[in-house]
């Protein structure tokens, strides 16, 4: 890769950007703050490149197709209506109680040994 000119930048991150920063160079996996910072300037080139390129195509045609058949359209209170459903029955397959998830039967202690089939209560920590 050919080697362009650089310019000196000072930059401020919060705390723990500046750590997960360090851990990429301690790791090997950058030889500097530098390499991470300019692969993670390249990383958003490319995100806003294929968002761009998504807009002009696919976006566009669906604009397009639209413009041409206003008919083809669906009223947005049914599209809500069907997000509403969906989204609530989400809501409550996740609210099934611990017993009736296949990896939990026959266990009393429930998520990760907490008792209170909460992934998350209590995680890292002892019930006994």
């Amino acid at each position: 890769m050919a080697s362009t000119p650089c310019e000196k930048r000072t930059v401020s991150l919060p705390a723990e950007q500046g750590r997960d920063v360090d851990a990429l160079v301690e790791s090997g996996a950058y030889a500097s703050a530098s390499e991470v910072l300019r692969a993670g300037l390249r990383a958003l080139e490319e995100r806003d490149a294929a968002v761009k390129r998504w807009l002009r195509t696919e976006v566009v045609q669906a604009y397009d197709e639209l413009h041409a058949d206003p008919g083809s359209a669906f009223p947005a209170e049914q599209v809500f209506a069907e997000l509403r459903t969906q989204i609530a029955s989400r809501i409550a397959s996740q609210r099934r109680p611990t017993s009736a998830l296949p990896c939990c039967r026959g266990s009393r202690r429930g998520v990760r040994g907490t008792g209170r089939g909460n992934p998350w209560a209590g995680a890292g920590s002892s019930t006994r």
